[in-house]
């Protein structure tokens, strides 16, 4: 009996500590990683799982202090244009916080209490963290690697390029931009529970991180990640002042004073609503 309860326990050890970290996951995905862009889950008339989607991808740039993993920067691609859609650089933004380093499950932004997790195939960005960070509100969008849907045969790969071909192609005739996703990426995501696998990803890596005890070397990567954000602090707040005291930097303020002054004394005085009032001062 000893002997089976000893098997038992190491099998789930071996499970728990398998899983891997924000940095190992999205390190594993390769430098040239594209990810498909989803909305929040929810469910169709047919009681089926479901999410928009939209045209573009996403790409994830991991940020180091030496070779300190700091935390990312996505941009979203489309036609050929990329924008920044979050900072979560903890090199350079101070409410940026790794839950559990160096067993990184969260990166959660302090003051909305939300942030990325990744795992498998899939990166999640996840609002209403609950204090032990086992458990939140909801996924309120996700991302697919590209490319990494298990390989089906080759009749069928056959027809679904042609049916993606004939859906692009109506995406494109109705300049439609956002529609419900499709895919094999997709169908697979579709047919499992990804809030409860990510919930329970929570629980494993949170049991991973008390176990664990930091090193000397991990407190020192502590300190020098929080030095160099305060560092940036101090750089940004003086290049700051620098701009604001410069001519250009005080004909911007005073322009905004006029302005708020402006809108403060007109907003007094008008009797209209915002929806009668034409006057650009009462937007």
């Amino acid at each position: 009996m000893k002997k089976v309860v000893f098997i038992m326990c190491c099998i789930f050890s071996t499970t728990l500590f398998a899983q891997k970290t924000i940095f190992e996951t999205l390190k594993s995905h390769g430098k040239e990683a594209r990810y498909q862009r989803y909305g929040d889950i929810y469910k169709t008339k047919k009681g089926k799982n479901a999410a928009m989607t939209s045209s573009g991808k996403l790409v994830v740039k991991i940020n180091y202090v030496d070779d300190i993993n700091a935390g990312i920067t996505t941009r979203y691609i489309y036609k050929g244009k990329s924008t920044l859609l979050d900072n979560f650089d903890g090199a350079t933004n101070s409410v940026v916080k790794q839950i559990g380093f160096p067993n990184t499950s969260v990166l959660l932004h302090q003051t909305k209490n939300s942030g990325y997790v990744a795992m498998g195939n899939y990166l999640f960005f996840i609002e209403g963290f609950s204090e032990d960070f086992t458990d939140f509100r909801k996924i309120s969008r996700f991302y697919i690697l590209d490319g990494s849907a298990k390989k089906d045969k080759t009749s069928k790969k056959k027809k679904g390029k042609f049916w993606n071909k004939l859906k692009s192609s109506v995406v494109y005739q109705t300049n439609e931009n956002i529609n419900e996703g499709t895919g094999p990426e997709y169908e697979e995501a579709m047919a499992r529970d990804l809030t409860s696998e990510v919930k329970t990803y929570l629980k494993e890596m949170k049991a991973k991180q008390n176990a664990y005890v930091l090193t000397v070397n991990d407190k020192a990567d502590l300190k020098l990640l929080k030095e160099t954000v305060e560092d940036y602090g101090v750089y940004v707040r003086k290049k700051n002042k620098e701009f604001w005291d410069t001519p250009e930097g005080k004909e911007i303020i005073r322009n905004n004073k006029y302005a708020k002054l402006a809108t403060k004394r007109h907003l007094e005085s008008c009797r209209l609503s915002s929806n009668a009032c034409d006057d650009p001062l009462h937007d």
